[in-house]
C-alpha cells in the first residue's frame, strides 16, 4: 500500500494496488463494488487461467475509456534483492470538481 501520510492522490486517482500486500486503496466506491464482484470466491474458482486479483480486475475495465494504470516498480536489498510494484489507475477524463 501507499503510505497515507505522504499519500495524496489526486481526484482522478480511481484506486491503487500493491503486488507485495495483493491488496487495492480504493479512491473510488463504484469501483470497488465492481471489483468485490469480479473477484467473488465463485468466480475466481471457475477462472480457467491463474490470473490475480488486478488482472481479472483490468479485464472487466477494458470497455471504461480514459482510464490509464501506471506501475511503478522499486527495487532495493533486504537479505537479498527485493522488489515490489505500485500500480495507480487514473481517468484521465477526470474533470475536477
Amino acid at each position: 500500500m501507499l503510505s497515507s501520510e505522504r499519500y495524496k492522490p489526486s481526484s482522478g486517482t480511481l484506486f491503487d494496488y500493491s503486488d507485495s500486500a495483493g491488496m487495492f486503496s480504493w479512491h473510488c466506491p463504484e469501483l470497488e463494488e465492481l471489483e468485490a464482484k469480479v473477484n467473488t470466491e465463485e468466480v475466481v474458482n471457475e477462472c480457467e487461467d491463474d490470473l490475480t486479483n488486478l488482472e481479472r480486475f483490468l479485464e472487466a475495465l477494458k470497455d471504461r475509456p480514459n482510464l490509464v494504470v501506471f506501475s511503478i516498480t522499486t527495487f532495493g536489498i533486504a537479505c537479498g534483492p527485493v522488489s515490489d510494484t505500485v500500480h495507480i489507475c487514473i481517468d484521465m477524463n477526470y474533470q475536477g470538481g
